[in-house]
């Protein structure tokens, strides 16, 4: 069958360019949170979880139409990308949390 290395020739440098973006992403959320600009640091730190989730599906076999995309076996940076999905996912859901409580008049 066919993989994402046969649309994508180097899909390692395309994994490691989200993982770049989500890093660059992750830290502009952190920014934006300390400067207390709620919106931008959630509407950043989503991004950054979906392009470390899309990090990880480069190295995820699954098959589409007979087609099968990612065949890399399972090794040790697939398990850092399944932490970092789940790091990502709470940093948006607690800065979300916080968007949230900076609009209402909750204690914060």
């Amino acid at each position: 069958g066919l993989s994402c290395a046969d649309f994508i020739p180097d899909v390692a440098t395309a994994s490691f360019a989200l993982t770049v973006v989500a890093a660059v992403a992750g830290f502009a959320a952190l920014v934006a949170a300390a400067k207390k600009i709620w919106k931008l640091a959630t509407a950043i730190a989503i991004l950054a979880f979906v392009t470390v989730s899309l990090h990880f599906i480069w190295f995820a076999p699954w098959e589409l139409f007979g087609i099968t995309l990612g065949k890399p076996p399972f090794e040790w940076y697939n398990g850092v990308a399944i932490g970092s999905v789940i790091n990502y996912l709470f940093g948006a859901l607690a800065t979300f949390q916080m968007s949230k409580a900076a609009e209402s008049d909750l204690p914060k």
